[in-house]
This record gives C-alpha cells, structure tokens and sequence, in this order.
C-alpha cells in the first residue's frame, strides 16, 4: 500500500496477495487485517477478515470516520501461515473546512 494520506471519513481499502518461501502464490486460511488508530483520544484495534476478490486478491477495508487525524498502523496476517504478507502506516489527514472532520 503506497497511500501517504487519507481524508478523514474515506474507505481505505487494502489488498494483498500471499507468497511461500519458494515465491508460490498460496491460498491462506482466513488472511485478517488489524488497524491500530486513534479515536476520542483512545487508541484502538480493529480487525477485519479479508475476502478473495474477482483478481485473485484478498481485500478488506477499514472506514476512517471515528480516527482521529494523525498515524493509523496496519498489518495484514496470513492466518494460519507462518509472518506477516505486509504491513505499513499512513496519516489520516482533516481540517476544520472539510465536512468529514470534525474539530479536535
């Protein structure tokens, strides 16, 4: 995921492909995305189970309307198979002007 930003109160979806040791393309069992982000001042977990799309990509999504504005952390598990496909950061960005923030 090459996203840097993300407007609070956008959809951010994910996708991801799983590769063995030897760079196979697997089917996991039941792949899960986690994001850790900031609402009212809390910190919180979310998880999501991933579903196969039409392209053969594991998709899952996560609505940034409760964040607060700054770094949300993200992993995606491959379930029943050994390390993590992929994980990263992004910043959800807002301002007093847009109508999907709200004031801090």
């Amino acid at each position: 995921m090459l996203v840097k930003n993300v407007i609070r109160g956008s959809y951010v979806q994910f996708a991801s492909n799983f590769y063995d040791a030897n760079n196979a393309l697997v089917t996991p069992e039941e792949p899960v995305l986690k994001v850790y982000y900031r609402s009212n001042n809390e910190y919180l977990t979310v998880t999501a189970n991933m579903s196969m799309s039409n392209d053969n990509l594991w998709i899952g999504s996560w609505d940034s309307s409760n964040a607060d504005t700054g770094i949300v952390h993200w992993y995606i598990n491959s379930g029943g198979a050994k390390g993590i496909a992929e994980e990263g950061e992004f910043r959800v960005i807002g301002n007093h002007a847009s109508e999907s923030s709200n004031p801090i």
